[in-house]
């Protein structure tokens, strides 16, 4: 009685937590949320490095520091976005897993950088 006991118990608990594929839908669905947001931020970004661009004058240091930030985040995003539908297409398990969990922590770095540039435009 004892072992059965034991041994229900500790199904009942593997049953009752998320399985594995749970997990990695998860925390895809959380990160393409984060993707999403950062894609607008990005999108405002680059109307913004466009302007500065276009405006037919030497740009200052803080303008040329602007767009070139503007340009690493844009490029980051989109090196970003491979790794991401690469390790959707390859990886399975606990490597898909672990991989979900990086690529959301870099894209929570990239949102945060994205936000910190968009609240603090050249010349404002």
């Amino acid at each position: 009685m004892k072992n059965f006991l034991v041994i229900f118990a500790t199904l009942f608990l593997v049953a009752c937590q998320p399985s594995l594929e749970q997990r990695i839908s998860d925390f895809h669905q959380a990160t393409q949320k984060l993707a999403e947001e950062a894609a607008m931020l990005l999108g405002d970004l680059v109307q913004q490095r466009n302007s500065i661009n276009i405006q037919g004058r030497a740009l200052t240091p803080e303008e040329i520091a602007f767009t070139a930030r503007a340009d690493d985040l844009e490029a980051r995003f989109g090196h970003w976005e491979e790794t991401l539908e690469a390790a959707a297409n390859s990886l399975s398990g606990q490597s898909r897993l672990e991989k979900e969990e990086a690529l959301r922590d870099e894209i929570t770095a990239l949102l945060a950088e994205a936000r910190q540039l968009v609240a603090a435009p050249p010349g404002k």
